[in-house]
């Protein structure tokens, strides 16, 4: 089990939003995070970063105890539900109104089973067997016109609407999580990314990307390869390896 992890800035924006860590409790047991910040300033920057460290320490100190799969999805929702009061806390720390939000993917990977929650328009997708398939539902007004058949697949891809989501970290104490659960074969590949990723490549390009390159460079591939072809937002993935 391996995992590999690459951000850049993008080609518009001053401030890198997306924020990532990752960790190992032993020999079968991984856990990674990755955000992608909202807010002026340095503010989206702020709440991804407590957001993915919250999750983080979390994970760090807790998922050796965990002994079953739906144990996993409720430690997971547990996990962002403490990050979203942490990020509460800390837009009361400011004066006015300020935007400090984020959206969160959390993989935790124990031996051939992994457990992914969301919150927001930030992906996860499973590489198996050659296929490539998006495990999670964007929480965006895209995604509702999608589900409600308003609008095909090809619009939704240049909608105007395409960076309005609906449910993020850093928005209301009550915290809407999605919980979805695969398993692994040796060899799997689990890609997360921010919308900055998945708003350029399709699902071929990212495909083909992932099995063409050597596995500690492959998230850096994903994101060079979205800035050769006009990334202007920030552009994050996560690769774990089985």
């Amino acid at each position: 089990m391996n995992i590999t992890g690459f951000t850049d800035i993008g080609l518009k924006y001053e401030v890198n939003q997306d924020c990532y860590r990752a960790g190992r409790v032993n020999d079968s047991l991984y856990w990674l995070v990755l955000c992608d910040g909202m807010g002026g300033l340095a503010f989206g920057e702020r709440a991804s970063r407590i957001v993915a460290e919250t999750v983080g320490k979390i994970m760090s100190t807790g998922l050796s105890g965990i002994n079953s799969s739906a144990e996993l999805g409720d430690f997971i929702t547990s996990a962002l539900r403490k990050a979203n009061q942490e990020l509460l806390k800390e837009q009361r720390n400011f004066s006015g109104n300020v935007m400090m939000g984020t959206t969160a993917v959390v993989c935790v990977a124990r031996n051939r089973d992994a457990v992914i929650g969301h919150c927001g328009d930030s992906r996860a997708y499973l590489l198996q067997r050659k296929v490539l398939t998006q495990i999670t539902k964007d929480h965006s007004v895209v995604q509702e016109l999608l589900d409600s058949g308003k609008i095909t697949e090809e619009q939704a891809m240049s909608h105007p609407n395409k960076n309005i989501i609906t449910n993020a970290l850093g928005v209301e104490r009550g915290l809407k999580v999605d919980i979805d659960q695969v398993h692994l074969r040796k060899g799997d590949m689990i890609l997360l990314c921010t919308d900055g990723l998945s708003n350029i490549l399709s699902a071929e390009e990212i495909s083909d990307i992932l099995q063409n390159s050597e596995f500690f460079s492959s998230a850096e591939a994903l994101v060079k390869r979205a800035l050769d072809e006009g990334a202007y937002d920030n552009v994050t993935a996560m690769v774990f390896k089985s």
